[in-house]
């Protein structure tokens, strides 16, 4: 008889708008604007911004949301393209590998 090897899940962190900007290091109306756009979509009621509770993976979005409008100076509407073209560019070069690791 076999032990089935558990895995231990790590638990989800939340963050509210203020930790967020804080760890971003980007103003509260950036963040909002950045869920008007649709590109974070925070747990909550969304009509109240102090009540947002966002993930791990949305503060690493607004992060590089940030990135992308105060370094390159791309709008907000440019932002959420951008992350999606990032987010399938990296799907695509993993389904790559994947195909390319069998071979060698």
């Amino acid at each position: 008889m076999s032990n089935p090897v558990t895995k231990e899940v790590e638990p989800v962190i939340h963050y509210n708008i203020v930790q967020v900007c804080t760890v971003s290091a980007v103003e509260k109306s950036f963040v909002i604007k950045l869920v008007q756009h649709g590109v974070v979509d925070p747990e909550g009621d969304t009509t109240e911004p102090d009540r947002w509770c966002f993930t791990q993976t949305q503060v690493s979005l607004c992060k590089r949301a940030a990135n992308l409008h105060y370094d390159l100076q791309v709008n907000i509407p440019g932002i959420g393209l951008a992350l999606q073209l990032l987010d399938e560019l990296e799907r695509l070069r993993a389904k790559v590998k994947l195909l390319e690791d069998p071979l060698k």
